[in-house]
Parts: structure tokens; C-alpha cells; sequence
């Protein structure tokens, strides 16, 4: 997902009392959350940034529910209606495709793109699928892979090369997980097409299987 480099307030929970413009809410890189809040006579608009691993309670807003837990090293989103996951993570706010962002840290604690998962939900194909967008910079000793309900790991991206992975319109849980020796800002993405709910997981271990 394109970054937005606009003037917002960077906030943590304890300020987020106002009504929230839902035209304008987006996540960005899985933690970040964008918004307007409503204007009030006679101050303008604000446009917020709220860092979810910030959270000290769930922020509820538009439709969906946001958390988190271990200080941070777990963000929850589960969502009304299984389409405001694409609305909430695409940066063309489509239902049908549901947007997850990986970014690299450095020593310093900057950030840079590191790669892009697309799980596109279109009912006019016979299957779902996964396909992946990755950094030039995550090309060596990188592998991205998918699991679908608890079964078999497969290769996303592998050996510098991607692949795109059907998935059954049946398919309950898919679960994306990264091995790198890059420092990035999540190693596991479970999304629940059932609930429906994306956890991000800061860490996590490289499925064997």
C-alpha cells in the first residue's frame, strides 16, 4: 500500500474521544490507523494517526473493532462484514481485496517497504487467490508462505521468484508467514474470512509443514 505523507496528529489511545469521519478511515502497514475526525463548529477537521500497538483498550470505530495484547507484539481487527477488511487495508478502498503490508526496521528505527500480500476474494472466479508484490531488497533469503485452514505450507515467495496460490471459496482461515533475515514489522498475518478478523503477529515461527 502507497504511503500518505499528509500532516496527521500521531495519538495512542487515550485520544480518541472524537466521532470519526468513516469516508476517510484506512489502515496502513497493518498498525497504523488514519482517519478525520468529524469537524465541529468552529474548529476544522483533525486528521488522526493512531498507532494500534498503542492500545491500552479496544478502539471501536466505522464498523470494525481494533485491539491489542502483549504490548503490542499482537493486533486484532475483526470487522462487522468480511468487505470492510478490503475497504479498511486497500488503498482503493475495494471489498474484494483484502491488502497486507510488511514493512522493514532498520537500527534506528525507520521504515521502508518491504513487500505486499493481495487476497483477492472476486466471487466471478471459480477460487479466491494469493499473490504477493516484494522488494528488490527482500529478493535473498526470503520465503513467504500461505497456509489455508491448517493445511499444508506453500510457497508464496520463494527463491526470488513468486508464485500465486488458488484458494477454495470455502476456505475459513488463511494464514500468511514470513522468514527473513530482515527485521520487519510482522512474521505472521492470520486472516479469518469467516469471523471476520485479520491478527497480525510481530513474531511467530516458520511453519516446518
Amino acid at each position: 500500500m502507497k504511503r500518505l505523507f499528509l500532516p496527521f496528529l500521531l495519538v495512542t489511545s487515550t485520544a480518541h474521544a472524537a466521532e470519526v469521519d468513516c469516508s476517510t478511515i484506512q489502515l496502513f502497514d497493518l498498525h497504523i490507523l488514519f482517519y478525520k475526525e468529524k469537524a465541529v463548529f468552529p474548529e476544522p477537521a483533525k486528521k488522526v494517526a493512531l498507532d494500534l500497538t498503542t492500545l491500552k483498550s479496544p478502539f471501536t470505530g466505522c464498523g470494525a473493532t481494533f485491539t491489542t495484547k502483549n504490548k503490542g507484539e499482537v493486533i486484532t481487527i475483526q470487522a462487522e462484514k468480511r468487505p470492510y477488511l478490503g475497504i479498511l487495508t486497500n488503498h482503493f478502498r475495494q471489498p474484494s481485496s483484502i491488502n497486507l503490508s510488511l514493512d522493514l526496521l532498520d537500527s534506528r528505527g525507520n521504515t521502508s517497504e518491504g513487500l505486499e500480500i493481495d487476497l483477492t476474494l472476486m466471487d466471478i472466479y471459480t477460487t479466491y487467490d494469493a499473490s504477493i508484490s516484494v522488494k528488490p531488497v527482500m529478493y535473498k533469503n526470503t520465503a513467504v508462505g500461505v497456509k489455508v485452514d491448517g493445511g499444508k505450507i506453500q510457497p508464496l515467495f520463494w527463491s526470488g521468484e513468486s508464485f500465486k496460490v488458488p484458494i477454495s471459496k470455502k476456505a475459513k482461515v488463511v494464514d500468511f508467514y514470513v522468514k527473513t533475515d530482515l527485521r520487519t514489522s510482522w512474521q505472521r498475518v492470520s486472516v479469518n474470512l469467516a469471523v471476520p478478523k485479520i491478527t497480525v503477529y510481530r513474531k511467530a515461527a516458520f511453519p516446518a509443514k
